[in-house]
């Protein structure tokens, strides 16, 4: 259970074993056996980078605070609840899952782009983002989008992503997320719209993160929001 909590959904058993032998040797002490899985090298292989979904609680909480939005936390706690994981509403002591196979599906990831597009867009009551403080106020909009990424993203993205990305900043939105028209506030919209696609990945993370941001930013339909490592945990 600790390694599906930390590491992955189908943890690899040698790992699982190790894991176990800390526990056995310990006595049970939860402290030792968590230093002894993260401290294994089975825990950091690339089949465990981001391997883990955000849960829907995750997901609405590490946004907020990625966008250091303020809020009252009425109407965001509604969404919470559309999304599938309402405060308290899980009534057995085992808590909700945090499988992706019981959150990965296509109704849910739409709802959590629709999530997303609201947070960047100002339009949840009682909630408000300043997306003009993502990467500072510069007016160079390629400055700002690196530093909204790492303000994001927490690490450097592909080259193929920051292409993809430079190439949306002179194209026009479908909506109209902010009031200043300067392209460095464009730069932190792009990138706020991303946010709850980076991620929005199956059960695996099979496609890279260009293809999630890349088609976040575009504003590309709906059927391809499978891909992409925003939805996943980082650790």
């Amino acid at each position: 259970k600790l390694c599906e909590r930390f590491a992955s959904d189908t943890p690899d058993p040698a790992l699982v074993a190790r894991v176990a032998a800390a526990f056995t040797r310990s006595d049970g002490d939860i402290r030792a056996t968590l230093s002894a899985m993260f401290r294994d090298p089975g825990f950091f292989t690339a089949g465990n980078y981001r391997a883990k979904v955000k849960t829907p609680f995750e997901l609405v909480a590490s946004s907020l605070r990625a966008l250091g939005a303020q809020s009252n936390g009425r109407e965001v706690q509604l969404l919470l609840a559309d999304l599938g994981e309402p405060l308290y509403g899980w009534q057995a002591p085992t808590g909700y899952s945090d499988l992706a196979a019981d959150w990965v599906n296509s109704g849910a990831l739409l709802k959590r782009m629709n999530f997303a597009v609201a947070l960047a867009s100002n339009r949840i009551p009682g909630t408000r983002v300043d997306l003009a403080v993502l990467g500072g106020r510069s007016g160079d909009a390629r400055g700002q989008l690196d530093a909204a990424l790492r303000t994001l993203l927490g690490g450097p993205v592909s080259a193929a992503t920051r292409k993809e990305l430079v190439a949306r900043l002179d194209q026009p939105l479908r909506e109209q997320l902010v009031v200043r028209g300067d392209h460095g506030v464009r730069a932190h919209a792009l990138l706020a719209r991303a946010l709850a696609h980076r991620g929005q990945a199956c059960a695996g993370g099979q496609q890279p993160v260009a293809d999630a941001l890349g088609e976040a930013v575009g504003q590309l339909p709906g059927q391809r929001l499978g891909g992409g490592s925003g939805q996943h945990r980082v650790r």
